[in-house]
């Protein structure tokens, strides 16, 4: 019998650690979480609902027997965890993923780093910025993720674009930094943008006469 990631929670949760069969169980449970680890990392990190084609692509699935194995694991055990809508697919509710992504579990077998989910979006989102299709719209998604993957390398190639996207368009400044603070309302992201952009930007203000900072107290 397979274990998939709705069993594996099960059982942490439900194990109890006085039995002689747990030490056992928690080993062949982490083996089979671990099967699974590059796809949870990005369903952890995702910013929107997500289709099974772009989250095999995200996290870099490239085998067909991998792929079938994730296909029957959304469509199974995976998915007493998953809401979908319109084809997309997002974990139904946040405090699974705060179980997961629960630092205090990180020297635990069974434990998922974002960073990971982060990595891989940075990467997958700088490979469509080479090929022309990352827009505005998904601009800032990027900037996100390469900022909390803290990848020097990364960031050094998000710079130019961002530059070269800002003296085409001067109002921009001022749109990225408000839909950071309403959106994400993140340190690091923050911060990476304003590396972009220029701090001086913080003291803009909007045709609704509004702040960055108003906005991100409201």
């Amino acid at each position: 019998m397979g274990y998939g990631k709705s069993s594996i929670i099960s059982n942490i949760v439900c194990a109890n650690k006085l039995s002689a069969w747990y030490d056992f169980r928690k080993n062949i449970l982490a083996y089979h979480f671990c099967r699974y680890d590059m796809d949870m990392s990005v369903l952890c990190t995702i910013q929107n609902p997500i289709d099974k084609d772009q989250l095999i692509e995200v996290s870099q699935i490239e085998e067909s027997s991998k792929r079938r194995q994730l296909e029957t694991l959304l469509g199974n055990e995976l998915g007493h965890f998953l809401k979908f809508e319109d084809g997309k697919m997002s974990f139904f509710h946040k405090s699974i993923i705060d179980f997961l992504t629960d630092e205090r579990r990180s020297k635990l077998h069974i434990f998922v780093h974002k960073e990971n989910g982060h990595k891989l979006f940075a990467e997958y989102l700088l490979g469509q910025l080479k090929m022309n299709s990352t827009s505005k719209l998904n601009i800032l998604e990027l900037i996100h993720h390469v900022a909390m993957c803290s990848n020097a390398k990364y960031e050094s190639m998000l710079s130019g674009y961002v530059r070269d996207l800002l003296r085409m368009d001067e109002s921009l400044h001022l749109q990225l930094l408000h839909q950071v603070v309403w959106k994400y309302n993140d340190y690091n992201t923050t911060e990476l943008l304003l590396k972009y952009i220029g701090v001086a930007t913080i003291n803009t203000v909007n045709t609704m006469n509004q702040s960055p900072a108003f906005i991100a107290a409201s």
